[in-house]
């Protein structure tokens, strides 16, 4: 079933407010009221009586207009204990007789529910009631259309208030007004053709035939020429040779009257550049220029701070302390040593550490050496020995292995390495395992020493 769609009308040329609704009817347009208002509310709106009542506003109910009288009487029952009566579950169409008798007035709705068509009491005349045919309005859930040229329209929908409408591509014409000097508007079809061509007038400059004057250097002028250059004129240009360049000479805009061409040339004075020496930097006095290839000679340079000195990273010139150093007698400095003399066993196939030596921080390079003597109880495996430095995860000279002869062999076996200490400690431990296979591999008279060499 669908409730009556009551719309406000303004008759005026003014927007009108119904403040006690919250409305506001627009100039000589309409409102639906019934898009978010309440029926009851409307009739019993002193705002809205009140304009109605003066003619200003007409009520639309179901698609019918009623008159001024008839929306009084729809809105305004004729006593305050009566409401309109309406039918808005009628399964036919309203008849004469169904009138003030029957309960019905002016404004009445009946509501055909299979028809969906509705229908507005204009007459309540006893037996001769007058029933307007409306139609119930249904928002539409389409898209509106592109603006367009002018129309009617078939469409059975109202639009919702919300509604927009693209612009689309239009055609010209009159739907825009045209630019004036003053405001921005559509161009106009002579602006066009004006635009597209030469209008008369364009130019009421005449076109010279006098060659233009020589480009010099002169200050600029406007001229006092009425006539116009054309548009592959040229100037000519007075030229003259560059001036040599020299070491010293100041800039200065010169005083020629005559241009440099593109492909103009400086000379420049040469000379060979003086041998590097011992001295403070200086600009120099000579007046000619150096070529991007010049190369100075070294010759015999004193010490001092022309170079840096050499680091442990970047190489340089030695300082006087590392001088003394090197002169110094370093080598045997800082001996140390561990041995571990009785002999020990293992059957693991990974290393196993005999005893270790942790040195003090230290400086320079230094021989590592070791030596120890091994064995193993099968001639079929091989027992394995190393100096493992753990600081640096690398072995001192190498990785060890024998295969004995016999089980009761005892093989001595030596190493040694040179390695740079650079302020810090590091560490080396005596290591050794069996090949696996259940094989014990032993070892004796184990020992590590370290001495400075330089």
């Amino acid at each position: 079933m669908s409730l009556p769609v009551i719309i406000a009308k303004n008759q005026t040329a003014g927007a009108i407010l119904v403040a006690d609704l919250g409305v506001t009817v627009p100039a000589s347009g309409q409102l639906t009221l019934t898009e978010g208002l309440f029926v009851s509310e409307i009739t019993n709106s002193p705002g809205l009586h009140s304009e109605v009542d003066a003619g200003n506003i007409i009520i639309n109910v179901g698609g019918v207009d009623l008159t001024i009288e008839q929306s009084r009487t729809y809105i305004e029952p004729s006593s305050p204990n009566i409401e309109i009566k309406n039918n808005f579950t009628a399964t036919t169409n309203p008849g004469v007789s169904d009138d003030k008798n029957a309960g019905y007035s002016v404004g009445s709705t009946w509501v055909n529910t299979v028809s969906a068509i509705i229908w507005v009491l204009t007459n309540a005349s006893v037996g001769a009631a007058t029933w307007q045919r409306g139609q119930a309005l249904v928002l539409g859930n389409t898209a509106p259309l592109d603006l367009g040229a002018a129309a009617a329209g078939v469409s059975s929908e109202v639009s919702r208030k919300d509604h927009v409408h693209t612009h689309g591509v239009q055609a010209g014409g009159t739907l825009h007004a045209s630019a004036t000097g003053s405001v921005a508007g559509f161009i106009s079809a002579a602006d066009k053709t004006k635009l597209d061509g030469i209008a008369t007038g364009a130019t009421a400059t005449p076109l010279t035939n006098t060659a233009p004057v020589a480009v010099t250097k002169a200050t600029a002028v406007v001229g006092v020429s009425t006539e116009a250059a054309r548009a592959d004129h040229k100037h000519d240009a007075t030229t003259a040779a560059a001036v040599a360049a020299t070491v010293g000479q100041a800039n200065a805009e010169g005083t020629g009257t005559t241009l440099a061409r593109s492909t103009h040339t400086h000379a420049h004075a040469v000379g060979t550049p003086v041998g590097i020496t011992d001295t403070t930097n200086a600009a120099g006095s000579a007046v000619t220029f150096v070529r991007s290839d010049h190369t100075h000679a070294h010759g015999n340079r004193g010490g001092g701070s022309l170079h840096a000195n050499a680091t442990n990273s970047v190489a340089g010139f030695m300082s006087a302390a590392d001088k003394a150093k090197l002169d110094a007698d370093v080598f045997g400095n800082n001996y140390q040593y561990v041995e571990d003399l009785p002999e020990s066993t293992t059957t693991s196939s990974s290393y196993q550490t005999k005893f270790s030596l942790t040195t003090p921080a230290l400086t320079g390079t230094y021989r590592v050496q070791w030596n120890a003597t091994v064995g193993t109880n099968s001639t079929q495996r091989a027992v394995y020995v190393q100096c493992w430095n753990v600081t640096d995860s690398d072995p001192v000279s190498g990785e060890f292995n024998q295969e004995p002869k016999d089980t009761d062999d005892e093989i001595a076996m030596m190493g040694f390495e040179l390695v740079v200490f650079t302020g810090a400690a590091k560490t080396f431990e005596m290591q050794w395992r069996s090949e696996g296979g259940g094989t014990t591999a032993r070892i004796s008279n184990s020992r590590i020493e370290i001495f400075r060499v330089f």
